[in-house]
């Protein structure tokens, strides 16, 4: 390579470093005046990448594939700049192409996952997951995403089966352990859940999560008092104060299995106690639960307190809007009937702004057609619920509101008729 021209590609190397990439662009340029070559081209293309210049970094990797036309790199460089301007179709092709020029490299596969991600194709999601573990098979990270991957298409026994050969690699790795028996206890394998958390715990005796992970197993299979025995163990740990927020949710899971309504009250008080009151953050989870607690034990002053607080949160999650409608029936048990309505109104109007931004928020079109059925306004809550049971015909909560509407509306027949089909899908 000419001395001048390496000169300048060396201090153009130099900027980047510097992350100064307009001076990189300037030196890079200079050097392809004096002596053209694809390396340089690739260099320029990252330096004009990295001040977000695409159009210019695709001409510069272009011309660099001119000039060596098989190599798979600058394919995958200019795939690269098509995904960082979210021409996802084109950063496929690119990617593909380099793919099949010999560039098999990880960073590929990896990207290619998270494009169909955001496509929603699980299954081209998966299969370039598998071809990221076949080109390094010690990075573990992969293996998680693989099986969460599995679960969320209900293919069990392959993301067991994943988990297994990631033990084999990784033996000390947690979510190897954690993930299976979450896996196990979804099955309703409880004595196989129980067997791997204990089989974990061999492994890292000291790890809370993990008993937690097995009072919570307990917990679920109706045995609260092993569940209860391990987390009163954990409360002398030395690390307890850490875990406090996760110990006292497992006491309250505990409590609810015991039907210890008045415990749950008090526990739940505690984990709010926990708040950062200078950050203005609230445990939107706790009150939630405090509030529908305070409910049943018709505490609905405390109740409504909770609800003030859910409603007024931005952050639009199931909490969040559960406040907004459970404020409207706790002002009913307060007799205060006229603000309830105002409530269900606000509640209503409120909720079909939200769920027009997200049109599959299951919780946010339930509580629109249980607003309108507090309204009387049928017809509205009817079209709500028949959407809910398009949304998700395998579960019985839109048939159930369906029932309920039309026992309002006085037709006995047609409420039973919903009813029959909701208690059918509980069965299954």
């Amino acid at each position: 390579m000419n001395e001048q021209a390496l000169d300048y590609k060396m201090q153009g190397f130099s900027m980047m470093g510097a992350e100064n990439y307009e001076k990189a662009v300037e030196l890079f340029s200079k050097s392809l005046e004096i002596e053209q070559n694809a390396d340089t081209f690739t260099d320029l293309g990252n330096a004009y990448a990295s001040i977000s210049e695409y159009d210019k970094a695709v001409d510069a990797f272009s011309k660099a594939l001119l000039l060596d036309p098989d190599n798979g790199e600058i394919l995958f460089d200019i795939g690269s700049v098509y995904l960082l301007q979210e021409r996802l179709k084109k950063c496929i092709e690119y990617y593909n192409k380099a793919e099949a020029a010999g560039y098999d490299n990880v960073k590929l596969y990896t990207n290619m996952a998270a494009i169909y991600k955001t496509l929603n194709d699980r299954q081209m999601e998966l299969r370039c997951y598998t071809k990221a573990i076949d080109k390094n098979p010690m990075i573990g990270e992969l293996y998680v995403k693989k099986v969460m991957l599995f679960i969320d298409l209900q293919r069990y026994v392959e993301a067991l089966e994943t988990l297994d050969e990631m033990r084999k690699l990784f033996p000390d790795s947690f979510e190897s352990y954690d993930l299976a028996a979450r896996i196990y206890r979804g099955q309703g394998m409880n004595e196989e859940a129980v067997k791997i958390l204990k089989e974990s715990l061999e492994r890292f005796p000291k790890d809370i999560n993990l008993r937690i992970s097995l009072s919570s197993q307990y917990a679920e299979m109706g045995l609260p008092d092993k569940a209860e025995k391990i987390i009163e163990e954990l409360k002398e740990n030395e690390y307890a104060e850490i875990y406090k927020r996760p110990i006292l949710m497992q006491e309250i899971t505990i409590a609810s299995i015991k039907n210890q309504p008045e415990q749950m009250y008090d526990l739940l008080n505690k984990v709010i106690e926990m708040e950062d009151k200078d950050s203005g953050e609230y445990d939107e989870q706790a009150r939630y639960m405090l509030m529908m607690i305070s409910m049943a034990i018709k505490k609905y002053d405390v109740a409504l307190e909770m609800a003030d607080v859910l409603e007024k949160q931005k952050s639009f999650s199931r909490f969040m809007i559960a406040g907004l409608y459970y404020k409207g029936e706790i002002l009913l048990n307060l007799e205060r009937n006229q603000e309830a309505e105002t409530q269900f109104r606000k509640a209503s109007k409120e909720l079909r702004r939200i769920s027009m931004s997200n049109r599959t928020f299951y919780e946010c079109y339930i509580f629109r057609a249980l607003a309108h059925r507090h309204l009387k306004e049928y017809e509205k809550a009817l079209d709500m619920g028949d959407y809910i049971i398009n949304l998700a015909e395998d579960r019985p909560d839109g048939y159930v509101i369906m029932a309920d509407i039309y026992k309002d509306m006085g037709n006995e027949e047609k409420s039973k008729e919903y009813m029959d089909i909701a208690k059918s899908k509980t069965e299954e």
